[in-house]
């Protein structure tokens, strides 16, 4: 998804043999990952979720009730520091990660909690959702051979892509409210 939001029909980029290659690598690499993983991998999974489970079961309800509010606060404040520093190193890929993981997860309490989640919030977590899938796919595309040497019209898009990317998500975390 991430590789089609560049919208590479978007003029003469689709024919490049680099986009070529790399949009068919991902596309077989997308089909495989729909399928059912080994079942080797299902049952760790399923113990890590028994794991977790037995943890939880050693909080009492009460314990969870009387920190719930504390953590909340934190999760908020963490939010707040995060956005408040992003975007003060140039292109501060880890900054932009750590914000998304902490606006997650406070997004995620006040679901957990039933309250409405801020819609401000809500876009710009989606907003940093999209930047680091685009990080990723750097990371990806040097990994198999798809450095800036080898695939040129490849990077000029996605740079640009993700330049204009971390300039909206600035805006946007200047215009909301709570973030």
């Amino acid at each position: 998804k991430t590789w089609e939001r560049v919208r590479w029909e978007e003029g003469p980029h689709g024919e490049d043999p680099g986009v070529r290659a790399v949009g068919a690598i991902l596309e077989k690499l997308a089909r495989s990952a729909g399928r059912r993983p080994p079942g080797e991998a299902v049952v760790w999974a399923e113990a890590r979720i028994w794991e977790v489970r037995r943890a939880l079961a050693r909080t009492s309800e009460e314990e969870l009730q009387a920190e719930l509010p504390h953590g909340v606060r934190r999760l908020k404040r963490r939010v707040g520091k995060r956005l408040k520093h992003l975007g003060m190193k140039k292109r501060d890929e880890p900054a932009f990660h750590e914000t998304r993981k902490a606006l997650k997860a406070w997004l995620g309490a006040q679901a957990l909690l039933g309250e409405p989640a801020d819609e401000e919030c809500a876009k710009l977590a989606e907003l940093l959702g999209d930047e680091n899938d685009l990080s990723a796919l750097e990371i990806w595309l040097d990994a198999h051979g798809f450095s800036k040497d080898m695939a040129p019209v490849v990077w000029c898009r996605v740079d640009d892509r993700h330049h204009k990317l971390r300039a909206k998500i600035l805006e946007e975390r200047d215009s909301a409210k709570m973030c």
